[in-house]
């Protein structure tokens, strides 16, 4: 019964809306208390969780996203991306996908890419007839593409939790990103042909016009482009680690900002710090507080009890598979990406490993998992920045983005379950 205690006071504070990293902060606290466990080492344990060399490279990434987004370097992408899909209807909704990917691939954040393609994208889909809720839908599903493409920011803490290869996470999230992509292009053209308001962009109304437009957004865009060639190039040839591609990502976009595109200031950049320092601030305490949690658990021996409930129940891997993704999806729907790997992945990656499953393959499925709760309520982070960024109704847009999650997403999460091949396949 004590066990059950800080589990239940963390989801009370959760749903009286407490924030995250202090629902699990004062629980961890409660639960150690019960356990006699002294409280003088809350804060080294909660330091231990933010006091790692891989764990550097989200400050970078996220820094990296908050500048091609201040210093125009994201509007200069989605251009050159509407050149190639601007000419046929549901145009501009293919540019909000594969200009979310290129985004993705840069900042490593799912809410950033929202933020940022929401933003630029929402008045140009507006203007060829889009209803607000199906373009909020669309860019808060598509925003799942910055947590499965590299440089994935929950990627990093999975591979810090777990002690697992950073670069063959980030491999695994290439072939989920893609499938993914693939199927939001489906499911989007199908849609689009049932809406007759849907228009062409009407500056590229020939293939003439088309080449010219494409001709005319590629010089800018080409220096923006070679930004992910870099990080992942640099990462898989061996020139830096995950973490130093993220400071190399920096130094480019601040390059670009500034000498390249000479669209950044002084001031702007001042306030882009800003920003950034208060996203990473809030992220690093919750993983703080999550590590306190995820020490409680252990100290409890919940995770010995979980290994035993699996053991009695999970016959196969198949079935541990099912359960797991209940369990994660659960978790995820209430709490943070980033924690929910901090609380559960120390938990489960040594049963999946037990049972004949590569913690690679089990770190896709976590975050595959994750970035449809993303666009679940009641926290549905990408939802609520979507509709804010897009000016639409929160709870129209619900419709929408369940038929994304349910044609587009849900099928890739079974893909990446039954055939770990498909994620694998680097080796």
């Amino acid at each position: 019964m004590l066990i059950a205690i800080p589990i239940l006071l963390a989801v009370l504070f959760l749903l009286a809306g407490v924030a995250v990293f202090a629902a699990f902060g004062l629980a961890s606290v409660i639960g150690l208390d019960s356990l006699n466990q002294s409280l003088q080492s809350v804060p080294a344990i909660m330091f231990g969780g933010m006091d790692s060399f891989p764990l550097m490279a989200v400050p970078f990434f996220l820094l990296a996203g908050v500048l091609m987004k201040d210093s125009g370097i994201s509007t200069r992408l989605v251009r050159f991306v509407s050149s190639f899909t601007g000419w046929i209807k549901g145009g501009a909704g293919l540019t909000m996908i594969y200009a979310s990917a290129v985004f993705g691939a840069i900042s490593g954040s799912s809410v950033a890419t929202v933020s940022a393609m929401g933003s630029i994208l929402s008045p140009e889909m507006r203007t060829n007839g889009y209803p607000a809720p199906y373009i909020g839908a669309l860019t808060a599903v598509s925003g799942t593409l910055g947590i499965l493409l590299p440089p994935s920011i929950p990627m990093v803490v999975y591979g810090i939790a777990t002690n697992t290869s950073i670069g063959e996470l980030f491999l695994s999230g290439i072939s989920a990103g893609l499938l993914l992509i693939v199927m939001l292009t489906v499911v989007h053209l199908v849609l689009v042909r049932r809406m007759p308001g849907i228009l062409r962009d009407t500056q590229l109304d020939t293939a003439q016009r088309e080449q010219r437009r494409i001709r005319k957004t590629l010089p800018p865009a080409v220096p923006a482009l070679l930004l992910p060639v870099l990080i992942l190039g640099g990462i898989y040839g061996g020139v830096f680690t995950p973490t130093e591609a993220g400071a190399v990502s920096c130094v480019a976009a601040m390059l670009l900002g500034f000498v390249v595109y000479r669209s950044l200031t002084v001031p702007g950049f001042a306030r882009t710090l800003r920003t950034a320092a208060v996203t990473t601030a809030g992220l690093l305490i919750i993983l703080a507080a999550g590590t306190l949690f995820s020490r409680w658990l252990t100290l409890s021996r919940v995770n010995a009890e979980l290994a035993a409930f699996v053991a009695e129940y999970a016959s196969s891997a198949a079935v541990f598979l099912i359960l797991a993704n209940v369990v994660v999806a659960a978790v995820a729907l209430f709490v943070e990406e980033n924690t929910t790997i901090i609380i559960l992945a120390p938990l489960l990656v040594p049963i999946a490993t037990e049972l004949g499953i590569d913690p690679v393959h089990f770190g896709a499925i976590m975050v595959v998992n994750m970035g449809i709760s993303l666009s679940m309520p009641p926290m549905a982070p990408n939802l609520f920045v979507a509709a804010k960024v897009c000016g639409a109704s929160f709870t129209r847009m619900t419709r929408p983005t369940l038929i994304f999650l349910g044609c587009a997403a849900l099928p890739v999460l079974i893909l990446v379950n039954m055939f770990p091949d498909m994620v694998l396949f680097f080796r």
